[in-house]
């Protein structure tokens, strides 16, 4: 009996990278420009590059526009789309496992460097606008939260943390532009678009 090379086909695909979008569809014929920034209280100008690259990355890679890309700082870009990631109540933190006076004179340097976690979390709103107008297509919000325990005696807990939580966010981006239907999506920019 002889097998279908279909589903090995498919997996060779999937191992190797290529870009198949995550939503189930073909890519929506748009250009989307992706710009991060923080609510009132400010925030790390590293966390929101890390942030926006890792949009950017996700949605080229498995979401559903057809060409992803970084806004500029400032005015607006020549996209059809603008997504205005926003993050705020940025929480972050190292919890450390001993005193600090082990910490200071630790019995085993390797216990030491193990025994600390870092968490990072913050609050996303996102809002999807059409362009030149701006008008709004969808908005929404959710929370991202991760945290990271070192897991060799060199590596950086924090830095763990943070990309955990931006590879977090960027899914998490994701499912909300592009799940389900893309048909669905499509229909409310088009609508947004029609208006004057």
């Amino acid at each position: 009996m002889r097998r279908s090379r279909v589903p090995l086909v498919l997996a060779a695909a999937l191992l190797a990278g290529a870009a198949v979008p995550d939503y189930g569809g073909e890519r929506l014929p748009y250009h989307l420009a992706v710009r991060v920034g923080f609510g009132t209280e400010g925030g790390s100008a590293s966390l929101s590059d890390d942030a926006a690259r890792a949009l950017v990355a996700d949605l080229s890679a498995k979401g559903c526009f057809r060409d992803v890309l970084l806004a500029p700082t400032e005015g607006a870009p020549e996209t059809e789309l603008l997504l205005e990631v926003t993050l705020s109540d940025v929480l972050e933190e190292v919890r450390y496992e001993q005193s600090l006076a082990e910490r200071v004179r630790p019995r085993d340097a390797v216990e030491a460097a193990m025994g600390r976690a870092a968490r990072l979390s913050f609050r996303t709103d996102l809002r999807l606008a059409a362009l030149p107008s701006g008008a709004l297509v969808r908005q929404s919000g959710f929370r991202v939260g991760a945290e990271r325990r070192p897991r060799t005696p060199g590596e950086d807990a924090r830095e763990g943390a943070r990309a955990d939580a931006t590879l977090d966010l960027a899914r998490k981006v994701r499912s909300d532009l592009c799940r389900a239907s893309g048909s669905r999506l499509k229909r409310e920019i088009e609508a947004v678009r029609r208006v004057p």
